[in-house]
């Protein structure tokens, strides 16, 4: 008995000897392996489902924020932290009347002509662009069959504009005057970014307006803005033709300018009857304008002619007018008594199926660089 208790004793002070030797082993190798792994990121998760009818849904880990514009001695672009996009699938839709717009707005109602397209598609595959050299601005027309339409959708979708949040702008110095953006294709996407042409074509404009260079914030933009709005501006018109519009807006206001006023010559209507159609009854302050078609556009244009385009006044019974005027596209209509200026289409769908694939392709990156679209008070067509 008692040679057995020390025996029990030595062979407890050994297993806990080696437990703790095994103890330390473990410990060691756990440092080493945490030593040697790289670290772990959460990557964004993007989900793609592919259907006709469902585009393709990305979701990310962290929520989307806009890009800052680099600084105004350089030119801004797309930040090269963009999130990536899925792969192009092909896509099947009912044609609607306008598939692609872009417009500037000038946000007032003191204008009825404040709304300004300057590329639209329409659902037939009609596109318009508007084109200014040396101040001369005129539209120009084409119509795109399935690879070219196709190509432009594509390149569209590649600048990710429609999976975009709408509202991923933050810019400072607002004039009123805004950029609208609207795809309306196999899914669609509409946003309004105040000066977005300004802050692509003139990142220093704001400064200069305030006389204080580098002492504004810049502005947040998301890069999908920037790149739709220089890929359609951007868009070749080499190949396009005059576009011949036939239908011309009118309205009338008293003089703001100095000149000499030419007698109103036009036998089919008299500017007091031009007055009284664009006069809003509930809204006498309101300007609105009054649409002509047709032949008799053509012949009121041809009394506007008459006169100095940048001087528009006429007389008549001594009362003296500003006459201002607007050549409209399809489906575009000024500032009336009940609507703003703006596209208008009919509610009815058209009787059209686009079928694009990826490999139609996209367009070819631009080189051409932007020109300034320069504001000039509409002209008749001479």
């Amino acid at each position: 008995m008692g040679n057995s208790l020390p025996s029990t004793s030595n062979n407890r002070f050994a297993l806990s000897l080696l437990l703790g030797f095994c103890s330390l082993c473990i410990l060691a190798i756990v440092i080493s392996a945490c030593n040697n792994s790289a670290p772990v990121q959460t990557p964004n998760v993007i989900t793609t489902t592919a259907t006709d009818d469902l585009p393709p849904t990305i979701s990310t880990a962290t929520e989307a924020i806009p890009t800052r514009l680099p600084s105004p001695t350089s030119t801004p672009g797309p930040s090269p932290t963009s999130t990536a996009l899925s792969r192009l699938a092909p896509h099947t839709w009912s044609a609607k009347p306008i598939m692609v717009e872009v417009a500037h707005i000038e946000g007032t109602s003191t204008d009825p002509f404040n709304y300004l397209p300057l590329f639209v598609l329409y659902g037939d595959g009609l596109l318009l662009k508007r084109t200014c050299q040396a101040n001369n601005c005129q539209y120009f027309q084409t119509r795109l069959e399935q690879t070219d339409l196709c190509r432009l959708v594509n390149s569209i979708d590649r600048t990710g504009f429609l999976h975009t949040d709408p509202l991923a702008f933050a810019v400072p110095g607002e004039t009123g005057a805004a950029i609208r953006l609207v795809v309306n294709v196999y899914t669609e996407n509409t946003a309004q970014i105040p000066n977005l042409d300004r802050w692509v074509e003139a990142p220093q404009w704001y400064e200069t307006s305030i006389g204080r260079p580098g002492n504004t914030n810049a502005p947040l933009i998301d890069p999908a803005f920037i790149e739709l709005y220089r890929l359609l501006i951007t868009y070749p018109d080499d190949d396009m033709t005059v576009y011949v519009p036939e239908r011309l807006a009118v309205s009338l206001t008293q003089p703001v300018i100095a000149g000499d006023a030419l007698p109103w010559s036009s036998e089919r209507i008299s500017l007091a009857e031009i007055a009284e159609l664009t006069t809003c009854a509930d809204n006498p302050n309101r300007e609105a304008a009054i649409i002509f078609e047709g032949a008799f556009a053509l012949s009121l244009s041809s009394a506007l002619s008459q006169g100095d385009a940048l001087l528009p006044l006429f007389s008549e019974n001594e009362a003296v007018w500003q006459v201002h005027s607007h050549w409209l596209l399809p489906h575009e209509y000024p500032q009336t008594c009940d609507k703003e200026a703006g596209l208008y289409p009919p509610a009815s769908p058209l009787e059209i199926t686009w079928v694009c694939v990826p490999e139609f392709g996209v367009i070819p990156t631009a080189t051409s660089t932007i020109t300034p679209t320069p504001t000039i008070t509409p002209t008749p067509l001479r």
